[in-house]
Formats: C-alpha cells, structure tokens, sequence
C-alpha cells in the first residue's frame, strides 16, 4: 500500500501535515496540552504533533490500522513512539467519547470531506463530549453551493457542504462554529468549533 497515495496527494503530504501543526499552533497548542486527532491515518500530521506534544497527550482514531502502522513504521518510528507514548484507537463510528477523556484540542482534518450528514451531525455531538470547557476542535470540508445527500462514508471521492449547514448542526450540538479565510493546500474551507 502506498500510504501517501491513499490519504491524497503525495506531492502535498508535507505541505499539508504542516498545515495542520501550524494551525492549531496558532490556536494556542502547546506541549502541555491533549490532542485528538480524528482519523490520524498515516499520520501525516501526527508525526510532527507526537515530537511536539509530551508524552501521553497526542490520541488519533483511526478505522485502518494500516495506515497507523504505516506511518509508525515509515514516517515516526519505534523509538519515538516508545518516547513519547501516543495512544492510537481503532473506530469507524467517530465515537470519540471512547477516550474517556477530554481534550484541548481536536483535529479533524478532511474527514468531513467524505462524511455523510448524519455522520458529520453525530461527530459534532461527540465533540461536544470531549472537548474541555476552552477547548477548540479544527475541521476541513469542501465548500459548496449545495450539500451532499451521501448516506455514508465516500472514500475516495469527496462530498461537498454549505457553511450554514454546517454551522446549523455546530448549534444544535451545542457548539459555535467560525469559518476562517486560512489557506488550505488542496483549497479546503477551515471550520473552528468552541462550546
């Protein structure tokens, strides 16, 4: 399997990893802080968030343990991950409440690019279960003049949503949404979600 290829553009797999770490570093990320990042894949920002953050406080879900496995053997390595002890859970429901835990941060980095509704609507309800009282959640999406009806998960195509829509179902789970002008590799609309 080539793990780059599978998660999008190979050319793109720093810029976009780098993307990722400096966005939330500029939302106020630091070592001290837990991370999760949702459908962490091969860890093509993960890597660069497990050096950062201390040991223990960088969790990534991810339905293909291939691909974690992939970026643990390829891009991270066996010490590092012994150093700084990052927890990896399998799901492909984004049931993010398996933590246990909250969270000062959480990523979700183009999932809701292949997500149902009912899928985006059910992860922001989690969110809201796992994000601490100042915690921030960062997500990507395609912006579009209509929103998709796909009933599931469309991997590899992508699906396309309206900010409002998006913004709507923030509210009704009990968060506030902001749709920054940051600029995004592969041209994705960011999505900022507080409590």
């Amino acid at each position: 399997m080539n793990y780059r290829q599978y998660v999008g553009s190979e050319g793109k797999w720093d810029a976009i990893g780098a993307a990722q770490f400096c966005r939330l570093i500029e939302l106020g990320l630091r070592e001290h802080h837990y991370l999760l990042d949702v459908g962490c894949g091969a860890l093509r920002a993960g890597r660069l968030f497990i050096v950062y953050l201390n040991r223990g406080r960088y969790w990534g879900i991810e339905p293909n343990e291939e691909l974690v496995h992939a970026g643990v053997t390829h891009e991270l390595g066996q010490t590092i991950v012994d150093a700084r002890e990052p927890v990896f859970l399998t799901d492909d429901t984004f049931t993010l409440s398996k933590t246990g835990r909250l969270f000062n941060y959480v990523l979700l980095h183009s999932i809701w690019t292949h997500a149902s509704k009912a899928q985006i609507a059910h992860c922001m309800t989690q969110i809201a279960m796992v994000l601490g009282p100042r915690g921030i959640a960062v997500a990507t999406f395609r912006q579009g003049s209509k929103d998709s009806d796909a009933k599931g998960w469309t991997y590899p195509n992508c699906v396309l949503y309206r900010p409002e829509t998006l913004a709507k179902m923030a509210k009704a789970a009990k968060l506030k949404a902001q749709f920054p002008s940051w600029s995004h590799p592969n041209r994705h609309q960011w999505m900022v979600l507080r409590k």
